[in-house]
């Protein structure tokens, strides 16, 4: 579908499939009844946004039936749903049906031994299957060790994420770092060595993968021509070896510290980097595909709160958005850089979080926020 999207969606035929499908969604998009869904061990519950309210919020309105204008303000809350174990979700994607993936983090042996799997729900928050990192299911004992907070989606739907496994008896034990592909299902179809602190990715038009690496170390698998600088490596879709891109970070474009990716694959593949300059201030780094840099884009300083990123991510037209865990806001930028708006605050209510580590857009304009502090996923209007 976002293929499909991109290809004709300023044509006339184009602009009334996407109204056919949007007012077909908002028209489902009903807040789903309180429910229970009991799996091995964890009891999830999925709530609706407004306590039985039966009007969803309808994000988008059309003019004569084919331009998308916005109706709801970017930020308004939409609807939210319980996610994760007791730590919550970490990173969020949403694949061409509008089905929301959550890597998300549980406990075992009495809390001592993590746990990491991907949930996948629907755009209302059921529960459409879940898997550990290993390719098993979430719940019997194994699967990842460590820490993952980051997971991206190719075209065809395949799942990508990073799996952290103690190998040996403690205290000697060593970890082992490798991307792995799953399908939608969550079959494992590939996966290969990666270097540590891998601290987010991405897939562009053509399934190739971008990974942001912050270790300063030599050493790991992946890259054959390992260096002593923060880079992106990029890799194709089964794990060769492409390239890196990266400057020194003592300069102005440099990238120092990594702490998300995304890639536009719907328009240009250019590269967005949530980073941190030498002075702990949060940027957003904008490459092309081949590495060159294009722009900086900078976050507001609010109530003098310089900025701590998470996680970035572009919709459809292009805008950007990016998470600031450290003071619980979200940032929309336009497609030319320029700053649009924020919102969020800390709290337990809609609207606010506690700690969000990763975001998601869908081709329809909603924003997905792992507010994993709050154990939930929460869905906003994100505008044009």
């Amino acid at each position: 579908m976002r293929q499909s999207f991109q290809a004709f969606r300023y044509s006339f035929l184009g602009l009334c499939f996407l109204a056919i499908i949007i007012v077909v969604a908002g028209c489902t998009e009903s807040l789903t009844p309180i429910s229970i869904i009991e799996n091995g061990n964890t009891t999830f519950q999925v709530t609706d946004a407004d306590d039985g309210d039966a009007s969803p919020v309808e994000c988008l309105d059309w003019v004569a039936g084919l331009l998308p204008v916005e109706k709801a303000a970017t930020g308004t809350f939409v609807t939210k749903w319980v996610a994760g174990g007791e730590k919550g979700p970490r990173g969020v994607a949403v694949d061409n049906e509008g089905n929301v993936y959550a890597v998300v983090i549980d406990s075992y042996n009495g809390g001592w031994a993590e746990r990491h799997g991907v949930q996948k729900f629907d755009a209302n928050g059921a529960l459409l299957a879940q898997w550990d990192t290993s390719g098993n299911n979430y719940h019997p004992s194994g699967g990842m060790y460590g820490y993952n907070s980051h997971i991206a989606l190719d075209h065809e739907g395949n799942v990508f994420v990073v799996d952290v496994v103690e190998e040996g008896r403690r205290p000697d034990t060593t970890l082992k770092y490798s991307m792995k592909k799953f399908n939608a299902n969550g079959t494992l179809l590939t996966q290969w060595g990666i270097r540590p602190l891998t601290e987010g990715f991405g897939v562009d038009s053509a399934g190739n993968v971008y990974v942001a690496d912050q270790d300063f170390t030599t050493t790991g698998g992946g890259s054959p021509d390992a260096d002593l600088w923060h880079r992106i490596v990029k890799y194709d879709n089964n794990g060769a070896f492409l390239g890196k891109f990266t400057t020194l970070w003592d300069q102005r474009d440099g990238i120092f510290y990594p702490v998300g990716l995304a890639v536009d694959s719907t328009n240009t593949d250019n590269v967005y980097v949530a980073d941190k300059d030498r002075h702990s201030i949060g940027r957003i780094m904008k490459f092309d595909a081949n590495g060159k840099f294009l722009m900086t884009l900078l976050p507001p300083i609010v109530n003098g709160e310089t900025p701590i990123l998470s996680g970035v991510t572009t919709n459809l037209w292009g805008n950007v958005y990016a998470v600031d865990n450290g003071h619980n806001r979200i940032y929309k930028f336009d497609s030319n850089g320029k700053f649009v708006t924020w919102w969020g605050s800390k709290g337990s209510g809609d609207g606010q979080f506690n700690n969000p580590t990763g975001v998601a857009v869908d081709d329809f304009g909603n924003v997905y926020v792992a507010d994993s502090g709050n154990s939930r996923i929460q869905k906003f209007c994100g505008g044009l």
